[in-house]
């Protein structure tokens, strides 16, 4: 008896909150109700209330439980390797949908959309992750793309990758982007070497480089826009 009465304050719960969203949109839900909204889907029969509120307290806020790697959220008691791997899906389709967002335009692609595209890429990465913008021959968006997770030191690497998607896709020029997870956009002198040798790398085979975007947790510095940088470009 006592299992029946759960299970009914389960699924009446669960349509109170469904009914909120029917009438108010998710504007009328608080964090708390948006997390467990999700984990309805996960965990289809039990009361998930208190393993959103378990999450939030464990990470600090929604955002941090939708960038926290997997083996984190798993880490979460009543979680597991199924409910994670929903979670991280849904923030990567976020992800995914703000990039394409960005990406789609009738107009050539201007330093303000790379370092929006440079945001949705890699703001929420934990590493230092490359990632490159490829243009057609009028400055359209071609694709948008992560290249490879590394360092600046790995040069080689850098540049067989990025070459390998842009001959793919008949690329005519080129934004480099990287991320600085655990400091400020500025470059180094690392960054500046690197953004150097590989505006002659790509030269040698016909293909500008416009820009390199340095990404933080919510901000971006494009060296071409600055004084200091702009002549690398030229």
């Amino acid at each position: 008896m006592a299992d029946k009465k759960d299970n009914d304050f389960r699924k009446q719960h669960r349509m109170r909150v469904k009914t909120k969203v029917y009438e108010n949109g998710f504007s009328g839900l608080n964090d708390i109700d948006l997390l467990e909204l999700m984990l309805f889907y996960a965990i289809p029969y039990k009361d998930v209330k208190p393993l959103a509120h378990r999450l939030i307290d464990t990470f600090g806020s929604l955002s941090r439980v939708l960038e926290a790697d997997l083996g984190a959220l798993e880490n979460v008691e009543g979680m597991g390797a199924s409910s994670a791997i929903f979670i991280k899906g849904i923030c990567q389709t976020a992800s995914r949908c703000m990039i394409e967002r960005t990406c789609v335009s009738d107009e050539p692609l201007d330093t303000k959309r790379a370092c929006e595209i440079g945001i949705s890429l890699l703001c929420m990465e934990k590493n230092e992750v490359f990632a490159a913008i490829f243009l057609d021959n009028s400055g359209n968006v071609l694709k948008a793309q992560k290249i490879f997770e590394g360092t600046v030191k790995e040069v080689e690497i850098a540049k067989r990758k990025f070459m390998e998607i842009a001959l793919s896709l008949n690329t005519s020029a080129i934004v480099l982007m990287h991320n600085h997870p655990h400091g400020i956009c500025v470059p180094s002198m690392e960054d500046i070497n690197l953004t150097s040798e590989l505006i002659l790398f790509f030269r040698s085979v016909n293909i500008d480089v416009k820009d390199h975007i340095i990404v933080s947790s919510n901000e971006s510095f494009s060296m071409r826009s600055s004084y200091r940088f702009k002549a690398l470009f030229d």
